[in-house]
């Protein structure tokens, strides 16, 4: 005879109330990294190359080539505006009648000294011509100083040579001349840079 099957039965255990809580994690444990993708392999460490001594070399030059063309335009300009502090005047003729003015009228030195170019300025030696110009004026009684317009007897663009007669009387109609011939400048105007006569 045969036994009839028997259904067995198995009861299920109770679900858990939340069934996320018993295969969760532990919040200790940081969740994995994902692998990076990558598309060859990963590209190999770049070592340094020490820098060759030709690159060293021509990096030396190019600065001092760099230094040396600076240090050309300083000195240039230095050169070309050193008299740019002062005005001087508009024409080489109107140099020379100011500074004829401050040294033989006014007896002034220092503004003898704004109407001469730099190469020439030593204010010692035009403060002891003018003293000298003021001494030989006081040896004669009522002396005076007058001059013609100066002339321009030579000249370029940047100098020229301009000549004049100063002549001084006395109250008692005597007269000495004296011809001078001034070479002038020009920088940012005309300035007296030497004289002679």
């Amino acid at each position: 005879m045969a036994r009839p099957a028997r259904e067995t039965r198995r009861m299920a255990a109770p679900p858990p109330e939340h069934l996320a809580w018993e295969h969760s994690p532990p919040a200790e444990v940081p969740p994995p990294e994902p692998e990076p993708i990558w598309v060859s392999t990963p590209p190999a460490p770049i070592a340094r190359t020490p820098r060759s001594r030709r690159s060293t070399i021509f990096l030396s030059v190019a600065l001092a080539a760099t230094l040396a063309l600076c240090g050309g335009g300083a000195v240039s300009a230095y050169v070309m505006f050193r008299d740019a502090d002062l005005p001087g005047s508009p024409d080489p003729a109107t140099a020379v009648n100011r500074f004829l003015t401050a040294v033989y009228t006014q007896h002034d030195a220092t503004a003898a000294e704004d109407l001469v170019c730099r190469r020439s300025r030593d204010r010692a030696k035009l403060a002891e011509r003018v003293q000298q110009i003021r001494d030989y004026a006081d040896a004669y009684e009522g002396a005076g100083f007058r001059w013609d317009d100066p002339a321009v007897t030579a000249g370029t663009g940047s100098e020229a040579e301009v000549g004049v007669r100063v002549v001084m009387s006395t109250e008692d109609e005597k007269t000495a001349a004296q011809d001078l011939q001034f070479t002038v400048v020009h920088k940012s105007g005309w300035l007296v840079c030497d004289v002679s006569g």
